[in-house]
Protein backbone atom coordinates (compact mmCIF):
# COMPACT_ATOMS: atom_id res chain seq x y z
CA UNK A 1 0.00 0.00 0.00
CA UNK A 2 1.29 3.45 -0.95
CA UNK A 3 1.60 6.01 1.84
CA UNK A 4 2.26 9.71 1.39
CA UNK A 5 4.39 11.94 3.61
CA UNK A 6 4.68 15.71 3.49
CA UNK A 7 8.40 16.41 3.90
CA UNK A 8 8.78 20.01 2.70
CA UNK A 9 11.84 21.63 4.29
CA UNK A 10 12.21 18.67 6.70
CA UNK A 11 13.83 15.84 4.75
CA UNK A 12 15.82 13.36 6.80
CA UNK A 13 19.18 12.18 5.48
CA UNK A 14 17.87 8.64 4.73
CA UNK A 15 14.99 10.08 2.68
CA UNK A 16 17.36 12.42 0.85
CA UNK A 17 19.53 9.44 -0.09
CA UNK A 18 16.52 7.44 -1.28
CA UNK A 19 15.28 10.34 -3.42
CA UNK A 20 18.77 10.80 -4.94
CA UNK A 21 18.80 7.08 -5.66
CA UNK A 22 15.34 7.20 -7.27
CA UNK A 23 16.35 10.09 -9.52
CA UNK A 24 19.82 8.80 -10.41
CA UNK A 25 18.72 5.20 -11.06
CA UNK A 26 16.07 6.51 -13.46
CA UNK A 27 18.44 9.10 -14.99
CA UNK A 28 15.97 11.92 -14.34
CA UNK A 29 18.42 14.82 -14.21
CA UNK A 30 22.08 15.69 -13.81
CA UNK A 31 23.57 15.55 -10.31
CA UNK A 32 23.83 19.34 -9.92
CA UNK A 33 20.11 19.65 -10.67
CA UNK A 34 19.38 16.92 -8.07
CA UNK A 35 21.29 18.95 -5.47
CA UNK A 36 19.12 21.95 -6.22
CA UNK A 37 15.83 20.07 -6.47
CA UNK A 38 16.18 17.96 -3.32
CA UNK A 39 15.27 20.96 -1.16
CA UNK A 40 12.17 21.51 -3.30
CA UNK A 41 10.59 18.11 -2.52
CA UNK A 42 7.15 18.46 -0.94
CA UNK A 43 5.63 14.96 -0.80
CA UNK A 44 7.12 11.48 -1.01
CA UNK A 45 5.18 8.35 -1.91
CA UNK A 46 6.37 5.34 0.06
CA UNK A 47 5.82 1.68 -0.79
CA UNK A 48 6.84 0.17 2.52
CA UNK A 49 10.24 1.71 3.21
CA UNK A 50 10.98 2.55 -0.43
CA UNK A 51 10.47 6.00 -1.97
CA UNK A 52 8.60 5.40 -5.24
CA UNK A 53 7.42 8.91 -6.04
CA UNK A 54 8.04 12.55 -5.25
CA UNK A 55 6.50 15.91 -5.88
CA UNK A 56 8.60 19.06 -5.91
CA UNK A 57 8.01 22.75 -6.50
CA UNK A 58 9.83 25.98 -7.21
CA UNK A 59 8.50 29.54 -7.17
CA UNK A 60 8.42 31.63 -10.34
CA UNK A 61 6.26 34.31 -12.00
CA UNK A 62 3.22 33.13 -13.99
CA UNK A 63 0.52 34.69 -16.14
CA UNK A 64 0.00 38.10 -17.64
CA UNK A 65 0.56 39.83 -14.30
CA UNK A 66 3.71 37.81 -13.44
CA UNK A 67 2.36 36.87 -10.02
CA UNK A 68 4.38 34.32 -8.05
CA UNK A 69 3.20 30.71 -8.29
CA UNK A 70 4.58 27.34 -7.27
CA UNK A 71 5.58 25.30 -10.32
CA UNK A 72 4.70 21.67 -9.61
CA UNK A 73 6.58 18.54 -10.75
CA UNK A 74 6.02 14.87 -10.03
CA UNK A 75 8.09 11.78 -10.69
CA UNK A 76 6.84 8.23 -10.14
CA UNK A 77 9.12 5.21 -10.37
CA UNK A 78 8.36 3.43 -13.68
CA UNK A 79 7.53 0.13 -11.96
CA UNK A 80 4.79 1.90 -10.00
CA UNK A 81 3.13 3.64 -12.92
CA UNK A 82 -0.15 2.33 -14.36
CA UNK A 83 -0.45 -0.31 -11.64
CA UNK A 84 -0.64 1.08 -8.20
CA UNK A 85 0.56 4.63 -7.62
CA UNK A 86 -0.84 6.16 -10.80
CA UNK A 87 -4.36 5.43 -9.66
CA UNK A 88 -3.62 7.25 -6.43
CA UNK A 89 -1.49 10.07 -7.83
CA UNK A 90 -4.36 12.56 -7.88
CA UNK A 91 -4.37 12.50 -4.07
CA UNK A 92 -0.59 13.02 -4.25
CA UNK A 93 -1.03 16.19 -6.31
CA UNK A 94 -3.95 17.31 -4.16
CA UNK A 95 -1.96 16.70 -0.97
CA UNK A 96 0.90 18.79 -2.37
CA UNK A 97 -1.43 21.58 -3.46
CA UNK A 98 -3.34 21.64 -0.15
CA UNK A 99 -0.13 21.69 1.86
CA UNK A 100 1.30 24.57 -0.17
CA UNK A 101 -1.90 26.55 0.23
CA UNK A 102 -1.61 26.27 4.01
CA UNK A 103 2.19 26.79 4.09
CA UNK A 104 3.06 30.10 5.71
CA UNK A 105 5.64 31.95 3.64
CA UNK A 106 6.15 35.58 2.62
CA UNK A 107 5.57 36.53 -0.08
CA UNK A 108 2.80 33.98 -0.50
CA UNK A 109 2.52 32.47 -4.00
CA UNK A 110 -0.94 32.83 -5.54
CA UNK A 111 -1.34 29.18 -6.51
CA UNK A 112 0.22 26.23 -8.31
CA UNK A 113 1.14 25.74 -12.00
CA UNK A 114 1.66 22.39 -13.72
CA UNK A 115 3.12 21.88 -17.19
CA UNK A 116 1.62 18.51 -18.02
CA UNK A 117 4.15 16.25 -19.75
CA UNK A 118 2.09 13.06 -19.36
CA UNK A 119 -0.34 12.91 -22.29
CA UNK A 120 -2.22 10.03 -20.64
CA UNK A 121 -3.67 12.37 -18.01
CA UNK A 122 -6.98 13.64 -19.35
CA UNK A 123 -8.34 17.17 -19.32
CA UNK A 124 -11.39 15.78 -17.54
CA UNK A 125 -9.26 14.47 -14.67
CA UNK A 126 -7.43 17.78 -14.35
CA UNK A 127 -10.67 19.79 -14.20
CA UNK A 128 -12.21 17.27 -11.79
CA UNK A 129 -9.21 17.86 -9.51
CA UNK A 130 -9.79 21.61 -9.63
CA UNK A 131 -7.13 22.65 -12.16
CA UNK A 132 -7.81 25.35 -14.78
CA UNK A 133 -6.49 25.16 -18.34
CA UNK A 134 -4.23 28.10 -19.26
CA UNK A 135 -2.88 27.25 -22.72
CA UNK A 136 0.22 25.61 -24.15
CA UNK A 137 3.89 26.40 -23.70
CA UNK A 138 6.51 26.69 -26.45
CA UNK A 139 6.94 22.87 -26.43
CA UNK A 140 3.17 22.51 -27.08
CA UNK A 141 2.58 21.06 -23.60
CA UNK A 142 -0.61 22.03 -21.75
CA UNK A 143 -0.31 24.39 -18.80
CA UNK A 144 -2.72 24.00 -15.89
CA UNK A 145 -3.04 26.14 -12.79
CA UNK A 146 -5.02 26.50 -9.61
CA UNK A 147 -5.36 29.65 -7.53
CA UNK A 148 -5.31 29.45 -3.77
CA UNK A 149 -8.40 30.67 -1.99
CA UNK A 150 -8.08 34.24 -0.86
CA UNK A 151 -8.10 34.78 2.91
Amino acid sequence: MIEYKVVYKQLTQPLREQIFNLWSTNQIMPFDEMLKRIDQVVVVAMDGREVVGVTSVYVSPFGAEDKLYYYYRMFIKPSHRNRNITRTSPPMSTLTRDFLESYNVTPKPHGVVCVLENSKISDKLMTTLGWNYYGKNSQDLPIWYVDFKKD
